[in-house]
């Protein structure tokens, strides 16, 4: 009997190193710790990228700022007010072209609408804001009144006011007419409607 105990006891104790040998021999990858570990240190990983890359960004951001500052302070006023101007007159300029506006147009208009009586003594067409200044020379201020109720009865302009009159030395009544074109048109389609 005393030898079978020991017997099992002893096979016991062989199974148990077995197994003891067995768990040894996992891998350590394999592990629920190593895995835990892993992924803390890829999860360390990223945030400390992440952080690095915002501090990348707040530098880039900072000397986008100063040579923003820097560019503001080399400008000179007058310089910007050229380049504005230059910007409007270009845009104009372009507007002009894609409407085909041709200042042979704009007289053309302007011969149709005259009266009787009344001549034209000078034309100055303002591209920015779409207006006609007409010098004028009528036998008499009815004369003058019948162009001015002419330009307004077109249709063609927001405005029509006098800007100057007297009379020349002859007698004759001169006047300065400015005419607003509609802003809708600013006297690009008028123009080709009454040229056609």
């Amino acid at each position: 009997n005393k030898n079978n105990i020991q017997m099992v006891n002893i096979n016991l104790h062989q199974a148990a190193e077995q197994d003891l040998k067995i768990n040894r021999k996992k891998s350590i990858f394999k592990s629920a710790m190593f895995l835990s570990f892993s992924l803390l240190a890829v999860v360390l990983l990223v945030f400390g990228i992440v952080i690095m890359y915002q501090k990348y960004l707040l530098k880039e951001k900072d000397a986008l700022a100063k040579e923003k500052v820097t560019s503001l302070n080399s400008l000179n006023v007058k310089e910007v007010g050229d380049l504005i101007q230059f910007k409007n007159k270009t845009d104009q300029i372009i507007f002009n072209l894609d409407n085909k506006k041709n200042p042979k147009d704009i007289l053309s208009l302007v011969e149709k609408m005259m009266v009787r009586g009344a001549s034209l003594n000078s034309l100055d067409y303002d591209d920015t804001d779409g207006s006609l200044e007409l010098g004028v020379v009528a036998g008499s201020f009815r004369l003058a009144a019948n162009q001015i109720l002419n330009l307004k009865k077109s249709g063609l302009f927001s405005d029509v006011s006098i800007v100057d009159s007297g009379r020349d030395e002859t007698g004759q009544a001169m006047f300065t007419l400015k005419a607003v074109f509609k802003s809708d048109d600013k006297g690009d389609k008028s123009v080709d409607k009454t040229s056609k």
